[in-house]
Order: structure tokens, then sequence, then C-alpha cells
């Protein structure tokens, strides 16, 4: 190593400082990414093809300072927000357990709810799991909470024959 390599290092370093960053800088970043996470077996195929895409639609901005990155990605996009769980028409009752099989039926028929309430009430009142809930979309989660309910009956039934004692049992 020469004498003129640590001084030709530092040159390079104080002229990226005063440059303002360019998008043309994250794209290049953002590709060695994409490399890296290419293969199968040692990263992730689907996020290296997520940011080769985020890549590609960033390319015909690379002149554009990284500050102007807001403006970029805000084009075309529609400015108005999403509900939010917070701005549910709905509420769920207090005590989710001791809701009837009635009151479950009233939240499922009532499309009002939103996805994360019916979550809560699938974990609060079955036991379902909320990684598997969150993982449905919004009628699933309602078809996940019918057939615990209707398993829920079926258990009923079937306590209420043993408890008859199976003398006066038709079947």
């Amino acid at each position: 190593m020469s004498d003129d390599q640590p001084r030709q290092n530092s040159e390079h370093e104080s002229d990226t400082r005063e440059r303002p960053l360019l998008i043309e800088d994250l794209i290049r970043y953002l590709s060695r990414l994409v490399a890296l996470n290419r293969d199968p077996r040692t990263g992730n195929v689907d996020l290296s093809e997520g940011l080769r895409e985020l890549v590609k639609a960033l390319r015909p901005h690379s002149h554009r300072a990284i500050q102007e990155l807001s403006d970029i990605l805000g084009e075309g996009v529609s400015r108005t927000r999403k509900p939010s769980p917070r701005d549910a028409k709905a509420t769920l009752p207090p005590d989710l357990r001791a809701l009837s099989e009635q009151g479950v039926n009233g939240i499922l028929e009532d499309r009002s709810y939103t996805k994360l309430q019916l979550v809560e009430l699938g974990i609060q009142r079955f036991g379902i799991s909320q990684s598997r809930l969150l993982r449905l979309t919004k009628d699933e989660v309602c078809e996940s909470i019918r057939a615990a309910l209707n398993h829920e009956r079926s258990l009923g039934v079937i306590s209420q024959e043993a408890r008859r004692g199976g003398d006066k049992r038709s079947s």
C-alpha cells in the first residue's frame, strides 16, 4: 500500500460529505441489497424482488437529492388516509369472554367492525392465535370465528348428552 492511498481515500470521503446525498446513492445501496438477497440459501428472494422494483421506480429520479424522496414517493398517490381501527363505527362489548352466541353472530354480521376488532374477538372469546388471525383476510377471520362458534356449540351438545347420562339417547 503506498503513501498516496490513504490521502486518496480521505479526499474521496471529504468529497462525498460535501455533496448532497442523491437518490442514485440510495439506488446503488439498494442494488447491492438486491444482489445479497437474491440467493434463496442465504438471502430473501421476495425482499430482493421488492427492492429491485423499488430501484426500478427510483431510477428515473436518480439525479435528484434524497431530500426530495418524499415528494417522489407521494407522486400519484392519494393523500386520503385509510380509516384506522380508532375510526371504527362499531365498538366491541367490554367483556368478550361472556358474549353469547347471538352476540358473536351479531358482530360477525355487522360489516362496520374492522378486521382488528374481529381478531380481538377471536382471541378473547375463542382463544384463537393472534398470529394466525392476522394472516387472514377479514372474511377469513369471520369464517374462523364461525368455525370456533360451531365447535363450541358441538361441545355444548356433547356435554348436555353426557349430563343426561345417555338414558334417553335417540341414537
